[in-house]
């Protein structure tokens, strides 16, 4: 088994989460979301037409 390997370093790693959970729903951040997604998805876009302008 390799200690390095992604998969395991993954999961490991999701335990402390996992561990941290106290049953109590979080902050609601629906509206964020609603938000980030198509923000980022536009912002994406504008580089792409900067860095196809440049070249």
């Amino acid at each position: 088994m390799d200690f390095f390997d992604p998969y395991f370093l993954t999961s490991v790693f999701s335990l402390v989460f996992i561990s941290l959970y106290n049953g109590n729903r979080g902050i609601k951040m629906k509206y964020l979301f609603y938000i980030f997604y198509p923000l980022h998805l536009l912002i994406l876009y504008l580089v792409s037409i900067l860095l196809i302008k440049t070249l």
